[in-house]
């Protein structure tokens, strides 16, 4: 079933730096928070041999989904590893696509296949992402059931140091199912299948029984994730 996950997956996210042009402007963004990479490694950042071995490994598996440079990080001071990373890989699989997400509205588009750009200048009031790092969250009366859109398992989050994150609000780690530098891979994506297929609820109990820090980003960040319905089938 971990397996499946890989033929449907639509990005595998790697976070390429630690740096970021707008850390100042952004307060709410979690960047240069000390709690950054709390109960993940934090040792060294990913060498470019990890960040290409694991996509092949990825890759025999049958992923054919996008490779997407972002996260915290701003992936344009990270350009010339970026295509060192692309020229690699496209000799292996020249079909492979690749997206930017980035600020920099000067960024090399022609390089990428599909690229998104944030004009931060239009709205400097992010979803706060470092709020959701305590507390336990509130069920809200109006939404007695739903899901979180991560529970899709539509991406594999592995930020600057490896650490395979359950989604992009888990910039401490919190729900890290381990680090592609120690742990197996395999085992790795058998956890984060079980970990995303979870997250969500029909009933108090089983709000009760969400991580904590899905608990927290749901009520927090309401409009970010909170959905509801039928649940989907990862």
């Amino acid at each position: 079933m971990a397996d499946l996950l890989l033929r449907v997956m639509r990005y595998l996210t790697f976070e390429t730096s630690r740096a970021c042009t707008m850390t100042r402007d952004h307060p709410k963004c979690p960047i240069g928070h000390p709690e950054r990479y709390r109960f993940g490694l934090k040792d060294k950042p990913l060498t470019d041999d990890q960040v290409f071995e694991f996509w092949r490994w990825a890759h025999r598996r049958e992923f054919r989904g996008i490779i997407l440079w972002h996260w915290y990080n701003e992936p344009t001071l990270s350009m010339p590893r970026i295509r060192r990373l692309m020229e690699r890989i496209k000799a292996v699989d020249p079909y492979q696509p690749f997206q930017l997400f980035s600020n920099d509205p000067a960024a090399p588009f022609a390089e990428f296949d599909l690229i998104k750009l944030t004009d931060y200048s239009l709205n400097k009031d992010l979803d706060d992402r470092i709020a959701s790092a305590w507390g336990e969250g509130q069920r809200h009366p109006h939404q007695p059931t739903g899901y979180c859109g991560r529970g899709w398992g539509w991406e594999m989050p592995i930020d600057v140091y490896g650490n395979w994150c359950l989604c992009c609000n888990d910039w401490r780690c919190e729900e890290s199912v381990g680090n592609i530098k120690t742990d197996d891979w395999d085992e790795l994506l058998r956890r984060f299948y079980a970990k995303s297929s979870q997250i969500k609820w029909k009933d108090q109990a089983s709000w009760d029984a969400l991580p904590r820090m899905c608990r927290a980003c749901m009520d927090v960040n309401f409009s970010l994730h909170r959905t509801g319905g039928s649940f989907p089938t990862p």
